[in-house]
């Protein structure tokens, strides 16, 4: 179900969440009042809440929306926003033109719908050279990745009880697989298998995807 910035912040009054990890929720000042009355008349016409109750659907959508704005692990893949909730479920945020998508889902099943049309990243592994190459600050990697179009996958894997983060950029063009680390500045080569290894790390898939 899609929800708007309004709306997914009125369910954080409702739920009494903490502030969503990865979705920008807009500040609601001017009008707030106002606002505030809209959103929940949203969320009426969309069977969450009545005029002074929580719906049994609301229910359900509400636990989910606890669920991730609570997690402490998420991976980020370009769009989508995936907080990892036990060995293999997930909750998955992702941006459309419409607003949020929210939704429950299998981490690897959510994997493969993310990647289906990245034929290269599907691909196998092959020899590649272990060479580094220091790109610099990120004005120059923006520089140096803004050709490669759709070709681009940003990745992070964030464990905030641990304090850990990791993120890579992958873009390939019709020989290589490329990936930026943006904590050192350096790019390099890589196979597919690599790839979807650092996904399926980010995810804890043990065994991979």
């Amino acid at each position: 179900m899609i929800f708007s910035s309004d709306e997914l912040t009125f369910l954080c009054l409702v739920a009494k969440c903490p502030k969503p990890f990865g979705i920008n929720l807009e500040k609601i000042q001017d009008d707030a009042s106002n606002r505030a009355i809209k959103a929940k008349q949203s969320l009426m016409d969309k069977g969450i809440l009545t005029e002074d109750a929580i719906t049994a659907e609301g229910t359900a959508v509400i636990r989910l929306w606890e669920e991730y704005c609570k997690a402490s692990k998420f991976l980020i893949c370009n769009k989508c926003v995936i907080a990892l909730i036990s060995d293999r479920r997930c909750v998955v945020s992702t941006l459309t033109d419409g607003g949020y998508d929210i939704a429950s889902g299998d981490k690897a099943e959510v994997v493969y719908a993310l990647l289906k049309n990245k034929e290269v990243i599907r691909g196998e592994g092959k020899q590649v050279p272990p060479d580094v190459t220091s790109i610099g600050d990120y004005d120059s990697f923006r520089n140096r990745v803004i050709p490669f179009g759709e070709n681009v996958l940003s990745i992070g894997a964030f464990d905030f009880n641990r304090g850990k983060r990791q993120e890579r950029i992958f873009y390939w063009d019709e020989q290589n697989i490329y990936s930026f680390d943006p904590s050192k500045g350096e790019e390099s080569i890589v196979d597919a298998p690599r790839v979807r290894r650092f996904i399926a790390d980010g995810l804890e898939l043990e065994k991979g995807i």
